[in-house]
């Protein structure tokens, strides 16, 4: 299927720290031929075929991680074309909070869209935590974040330590809490957890650890 732009198309993902103030009724947004997105969920019309159902997946699952990015480079832009006030109207008109677009605004305009790494693996907030830095140096942590390609990219707090220490700290230990119902249940793991190499600490609710 030819892909079809995207239009009117509002805030429908996950929006944090909205305000409880006056807000218009949020719109229905059709998107393509087949499909709309309305304040209560997806309509699907006509017989789209697989190929099409498989391309709309990967348009929701874009948005889904680069919404931050497309409210702040949409701000951006209002305010670039409109002035100061332009962002006022925006909290005005969809509830969120001067904060959160102010950060998603700072983070877009800080990262070129071609520093940005959303499409492998990171989150936004993986680049807010670079966002201070020169290009050079945000490109050079993103890229450490990503990982080698055998493993999971790092998680925020792990990107965050690494910028403050200026290297990646090797783990040398791995922790876990297990809840036990019984006393037995917790001998029981204990003891399968000590054969495995771990080491085991135990407590309980009333006497600490054991």
């Amino acid at each position: 299927m030819a892909s079809r732009p995207i239009q009117h198309l509002q805030s429908v993902v996950n929006v944090p720290k909205i305000e409880p103030v006056n807000l218009a009724p949020l719109m229905t947004v059709p998107i393509g031929e087949h499909f709309k997105v309305t304040p209560t969920g997806l309509e699907i019309h006509g017989d789209p075929s697989f190929e099409i159902c498989t391309s709309f997946c990967e348009v929701l699952r874009t948005f889904e991680r680069s919404i931050q990015f497309c409210i702040g480079d949409f701000a951006n832009y209002m305010e670039d074309r409109f002035g100061e006030q332009a962002s006022q109207v925006i909290c005005a008109e969809t509830g969120w909070s001067r904060e959160t677009l102010r950060n998603y605004r700072w983070v877009s305009e800080k990262l070129a869209p071609e520093d940005r790494m959303i499409d492998r693996g990171l989150s936004f907030k993986h680049h807010m935590v670079v966002a201070a830095l020169p290009p050079v140096q945000q490109r050079k942590w993103l890229d450490k974040a990503i990982g080698d390609g055998d493993g999971e990219p790092w998680s925020v707090s792990r990107l965050t330590i690494a910028l403050k220490e200026g290297a990646d700290i090797p783990v040398s230990s791995w922790r876990m809490m297990l809840v036990c119902s019984s006393e037995r249940q917790r001998a029981k793991i204990a003891k399968y957890a000590e054969l495995e190499g771990a080491t085991v600490k135990m407590y309980d609710d009333r006497k600490g650890e054991k």
